[in-house]
């Protein structure tokens, strides 16, 4: 930012030599920038599809997923409710099948593709659909879904989307102050 701030300056004040230096390095950042973001782009789209394809990479975990390991609850971003937290974690050590590590790099591809085909797509939302949304959220966006819902407020059938202030992610083993709160709307909106 500062050597194109610098750049501009020159063209502005400077005389035609330093003029034509000053166009010639803001043509340079500009490109460099744009260059570097949709090749960055491009290699991250080659290399998730590569290892979500690749019958050994594809079930490994991302370097930000692992197997399943109960994270204490002090540090946890799925639950206020230390007894429904630890409930769900005791249900996952009696039953190690159901549990969920990271994403490998299969489910990233196949998250992107997914997210990629919603977005470029012309989707119509034809049947009622309601969205809950945890207000402090720290494992999906919840700026990016909202607006992704918000986007379809023209459909045939428009999605309700709701957002629980201060809920963490796991909204249904929250504490009662956010959990009746997502029960009761989401009877609300069953019931018409």
């Amino acid at each position: 930012i500062t050597t194109m701030i610098v750049a501009i300056i020159l063209f502005i004040f400077g005389e035609s030599s330093v003029k034509g230096f000053a166009t010639m390095l803001i043509i340079n950042i500009i490109i460099t920038v744009l260059v570097m973001v949709l090749l960055v782009k491009l290699l991250l789209k080659l290399f998730v599809n590569t290892l979500g394809t690749l019958p050994y990479t594809k079930t490994m975990y991302t370097p930000h997923g692992k197997e399943y390991k109960k994270v204490p609850y002090e540090i946890n971003h799925h639950s206020h409710n230390q007894v429904r937290y630890n409930n769900y974690h005791d249900y996952y050590a009696k039953h190690p099948a159901y549990t969920i590590g990271g994403p490998t790099f299969k489910f990233v591809k196949e998250a992107l593709r997914k997210q990629l085909e919603l977005i470029k797509g012309k989707f119509d939302f034809t049947i009622p659909v309601y969205v809950q949304a945890a207000g402090d959220d720290k494992v999906v966006s919840t700026k990016e879904s909202q607006a992704y819902f918000l986007s379809h407020q023209h459909d045939t059938i428009p999605p309700k989307y709701e957002i629980i202030d201060n809920a963490y992610h796991d909204i249904l083993n929250e504490d009662d102050q956010y959990r009746i709160k997502c029960l009761a709307n989401a009877l609300k909106f069953l019931i018409g």
